[in-house]
């Protein structure tokens, strides 16, 4: 089962940005990033508002990719780790239309 961390922080990659660069523009201590970002920790919903202004996506964006990953996951019996193992970002440009 997926969890946000692994969300925002496949985001952060798709983006190119550095878990340092990211905590500089969110304004967020390096430490609690890496432990939101492998599931160590739970997000409060102003932390998911700080790292999504930081990556220059709404709040919408990650919850679509969240819903994404769950259907895939039921459908086809794999986690969002597989994802990331075969290189797979969310493409958002895609989802303009």
């Amino acid at each position: 089962m997926f969890a946000i961390g692994e969300i925002l922080k496949a985001l952060r990659k798709e983006k190119k940005i550095s878990r340092r660069g990211l905590c500089k523009m969110a304004n967020l201590d390096q430490a609690h990033v890496y432990r939101l970002e492998n599931n160590l920790i739970n997000p409060t919903f102003e932390t998911i508002e700080r790292y999504c202004a930081a990556l220059g996506i709404p709040f919408w964006q990650v919850a679509l990719y969240a819903e994404k990953i769950k259907d895939y996951e039921k459908d086809y019996n794999i986690n969002i780790n597989d994802f990331e193992s075969w290189g797979y970002v969310a493409d958002s440009s895609s989802e303009k239309n």
